[in-house]
């Protein structure tokens, strides 16, 4: 049965309509710009099968129809508190230019800060798993978190065999399971090809275990009728699988046209180095022969496992067979389901060329050297694909791409919290990747890195990856403006984008990674690793030895699991100050400090000051550094600089006593949340202080400096993505923070704190601003 939606109601009974309600419509979500819904897209590749998609969309969300006003009537009394609205899924936007930012005072419709689970500030406790097992059977909320769980438990059990004590040791009826918001989905806005900025556009729940072994899972809002033309990143009903090569096309050709130089292949001279040895080929799936590529043609590729399957494949008795016309034809019965769907699959997005190590490569090492020198240019091999195609379904070559089957069975499983808010359990893509026996191959680890786009079929479903943004067959995705979104969380794409920037860190994450995995044949080690090493050791500039690189040899040597053990000296040299280089770099501004000044603020006022002290009123003197100090002017208790400036809320209920004691009997660390009422960072302040506060004001707060990370302390909860990295890859996106209070042209320090930099663009009115500040 292809296209199964798991929906268990009361008795039989069925629920709210949600298909006839009309909740309001959240500000961008009518006709978004560039917007285009999945038959449009669908259109572009083959329009009847388009039609055909939207009609089976229709029927089967008509399928699913509630009666209204019953769902919310039967939640139970904790997730009635959690009190959810369709809007409250979405994130409102604020114009950069600020005149539709709210006033500091007043409260927004959508804000989290009335709800039981608050944005980065803590989890909603949901129960316990036997408990959410006997609320089941009348509270649709508590039957749709269960069965978000089931599946995966059955999983796990399964994973670790019969085993009494080790059934005992997950202990899943006593799980204790919580719900939090997250930030999800981000549009890309653009100038040309350049990426301007990320902007926030919907929530998820994240549901999470302590205990029981269980893996997170999310829960999303399937947009109602009236939203059809915006629901970009919220969830909707997968479909027949028969129009998923058109799908697939769909996908391609978006990444193609709208992101730019991030997913474009540049083929530079390894390509044409690559092409034009004797030992590469690809197969010709019009003329089914091996081939050359030939000049200015395009080629995909295919990652997958051989397993225990019986893999036809090219030795030096078939390749002369397989270069004639026709030649792979007459052993197209022999080829496993795998390779022959890649073929068909080729032909259907309208290409010509594929490559599969299996055909393309003969499979003799120890007679030729045709699979040696192929080993060695896997980088480009993957790197210069067009497309990479991945088959982690099943354990083999013989399980074939089941998301292009009309037999396949996906199931999933949604309910209706209350009129016109109709939620969908969901998983991250990787969740069912890493799981495969595909995604345990050794050598699959580097062909899925080094790929610019990749189309990979798991379980059942399919989902398009590139660098740039992920889709899948149940979520909308399917826009110009689509960027990251928490379905791109540990994604292996996302980390060759920083390749050039930070080549130590994807090193230092990759060789763990890819020390985990299988290997067929324990001597192919370092080939299988390869085309990463060439590509990270390139980035670096040197070599690598055993890929360690060489002029960092001594101290990759000597590393702990906790971090790299540095000499002393080098931390030393840091603490000793800025100092201005003899001889500047060309086009380098610095500071009077010998400071680097970064380019983007050279042209911010920095040394000219307007605002005077009573005391002083007609100017401010300046004297640069190492002047003598004036014996007629005594220091003063002032300082005086710019900075930026963002009005921000507290958030009185971050945090537990047992952290507010920790800080001292007057002191008490409180959360701050942004416009939108997502949680953005957090400040000590004197408890006194913060009790005479209105609640709904919106404070100042100054960026002193860059900050690294938020400590353990500062951030007990759990990471919300409020920027679209993970918390692992996040460095210097923070401020060192100060709350104060002005009084006249004078501030004065409340408290300090930690705030993402992202937050002050999320300042309430009147916004981020370069401002003067002098603080006694």
């Amino acid at each position: 049965m292809d296209g199964v939606n798991s929906n268990n109601g009361v008795n039989g009974v069925p629920r709210d309509d949600a298909e006839n309600q009309t909740p309001n419509i959240p500000p961008g979500f009518h006709r978004p710009r560039s917007s285009r819904t999945i038959p449009d897209i669908r259109g572009r590749a083959n329009s009847d099968a388009a039609s055909s998609a939207a009609d089976s969309q229709r029927r089967i969300r008509n399928q699913f129809i509630r009666q209204p006003g019953l769902a919310n009537q039967s939640l139970c009394g904790k997730c009635r508190k959690l009190d959810l609205t369709a809007e409250k899924f979405v994130v409102q936007h604020h114009g950069r230019d600020h005149q539709d930012i709210p006033d500091p005072h007043q409260q927004q419709h959508n804000s989290l800060r009335s709800r039981s689970i608050i944005s980065g500030s803590g989890n909603f406790e949901l129960g316990t798993f036997t408990e959410l097992e006997q609320k089941r059977t009348f509270c649709p909320f508590c039957r749709l978190v269960f069965n978000s769980a089931t599946g995966l438990k059955r999983a796990k059990l399964l994973s670790i065999g019969p085993s009494r004590e080790a059934v005992e040791e997950l202990d899943f009826e006593t799980a204790v399971c919580y719900a939090s918001w997250q930030i999800d989905g981000r549009i890309i806005v653009r100038d040309g090809e350049v990426d301007v900025e990320t902007r926030a556009r919907t929530r998820r729940i994240r549901i999470h275990w302590k205990g029981g072994g269980f893996q997170d899972s999310f829960l999303i809002l399937i947009p109602p009728p009236a939203w059809a033309s915006g629901g970009l990143f919220l969830g909707r009903y997968i479909g027949s699988a028969r129009h998923n090569g058109a799908v697939a096309k769909s996908w391609v050709d978006l990444c193609c046209e709208s992101h730019g130089s991030t997913c474009r292949i540049e083929q530079g001279e390894d390509f044409h180095h690559m092409r034009t040895r004797p030992y590469f080929g690809v197969i010709d799936v019009e003329n089914m022969c091996l081939t050359p590529l030939p000049e200015n043609e395009r080629y995909i590729a295919l990652s997958y496992t051989w397993g225990d399957a019986k893999v036809y494949k090219t030795t030096l008795k078939n390749v002369a067979q397989h270069r004639k016309h026709r030649g792979l034809e007459a052993f197209r019965h022999e080829l496993p389901q795998t390779i022959s769907d890649a073929i068909d699959l080729v032909k259907r997005l309208g290409e010509r060329y594929l490559w599969v190590d299996a055909l393309c490569i003969i499979q003799e090492p120890e007679f030729s050297k045709s699979w040696e020198l192929n080993s060695k240019i896997m980088d480009a091999v993957y790197g210069n694909a067009f497309l990479t195609i991945c088959a982690a379904d099943g354990d083999s070559a013989a399980a074939g791409l089941v998301g292009l089957s009309g037999n396949r069975r996906v199931e999933q499983a949604f309910e209706d919290y209350a009129p016109g808010v109709r939620l969908m359990v969901a998983h991250l893509g990787e969740t069912y990747i890493e799981d495969s026996a595909w995604n345990k191959r050794a050598w699959t680890f580097q062909e899925r890195l080094l790929s610019r786009r990749c189309l990979i079929f798991t379980q059942g479903r399919m989902y398009f990856q590139c660098r740039s943004t992920t889709m899948s067959e149940d979520i909308f995705s399917e826009d110009a403006e689509a960027g990251w979104s928490l379905d791109l969380l540990n994604a292996p794409l996302q980390r060759m984008r920083d390749v050039h920037e930070r080549p130590l860190r994807v090193y230092q994450t990759s060789v763990p990674m890819y020390t985990d995995r299988i290997l067929g044949r324990p001597d192919d080690i370092m080939a299988a690793f390869y085309g990463i090493g060439k590509t990270i050791s390139t980035a670096l500039g040197g070599h690598l030895l055993w890929y360690i690189r060489d002029a960092f040899g001594i101290l990759r040597l000597v590393w702990d699991s906790e971090r790299d053990n540095v000499p002393n000296g080098v931390v030393q040299r840091k603490l000793r100050g800025y100092k201005k280089p003899q001889y500047p770099k060309e086009n380098v501004t610095y500071d009077n400090y010998g400071r680097i000044i970064p380019e983007k603020y050279n042209s911010l006022r920095r040394d000219t000051f307007d605002l005077t002290l009573p005391e002083y009123p007609y100017s401010v003197s300046v004297n640069p550094p190492g002047t003598p100090v004036d014996p007629q002017m005594s220091d003063l208790r002032f300082l005086q600089f710019w900075t930026w400036s963002a009005f921000l809320r507290l958030e009185r209920r971050y945090g537990s006593s047992s952290m507010a004691s920790s800080l001292g009997r007057n002191s008490v660390r409180v959360g701050i949340s942004d416009c939108k009422g997502d949680w953005c960072g957090t400040v000590v302040l004197d408890y006194g202080w913060i009790n005479r506060q209105d609640a709904r004001k919106a404070h100042e707060f100054i960026a002193l400096s860059d900050a690294r990370a938020f400590d353990e302390k500062e951030e007990h909860d759990d990471w919300t993505f409020y920027i679209p990295i993970s918390r692992e890859q996040s460095e210097w996106d923070l401020y060192f923070v100060m709350l104060v209070e002005k009084e006249g042209d004078v501030s004065r320090r409340v408290g300090i704190g930690k705030v993402f930099k992202q937050a002050f663009f999320n300042s309430f009115a009147p916004g981020k601003d370069w401002r003067e500040f002098i603080l006694e």
